[in-house]
């Protein structure tokens, strides 16, 4: 009896860890944090924004980052112009919150999106 106790034991975790790997991978989801002016902070890290998107263990998430330098810096060591992103123009040009760090941090809303 005790033999057929561990048996039926053994396969019920067995089958409820093949039915727990199955659910989360029918959960799993593609997404991706674009940088744009609402979605970027500039210079700081202020843990009490909210995240842009949230997500479950076993989602892939694609984030766009950019590099921490200006649109005019990368024309005058003449890089063509229709090579330099659109994104880091526009934040270039829209996001006027910054700290004091130079990188901007994709994922992040800013306060005044927060606000409004």
């Amino acid at each position: 009896m005790a033999r057929h106790v561990v048996l039926a034991t053994f396969l019920f975790v067995c089958l409820a860890a093949r039915c727990a790997r199955n659910s989360r991978s029918d959960r799993q989801t593609d997404l991706s944090a674009q940088a744009t002016p609402k979605t970027v902070t500039w210079g700081y890290y202020d843990p009490k924004t909210p995240p842009v998107l949230r997500i479950q263990s076993g989602d892939t998430v694609e984030i766009q980052t950019l590099i921490a330098s200006s649109p005019e810096r990368f024309e005058s060591a003449r890089v063509p112009p229709d090579q330099i992103e659109q994104p880091l123009r526009d934040i270039f040009n829209q996001v006027n919150e910054k700290g004091p760090g130079a990188h901007v941090l994709t994922g992040r809303s800013t306060s005044r999106d927060r606000e409004g």
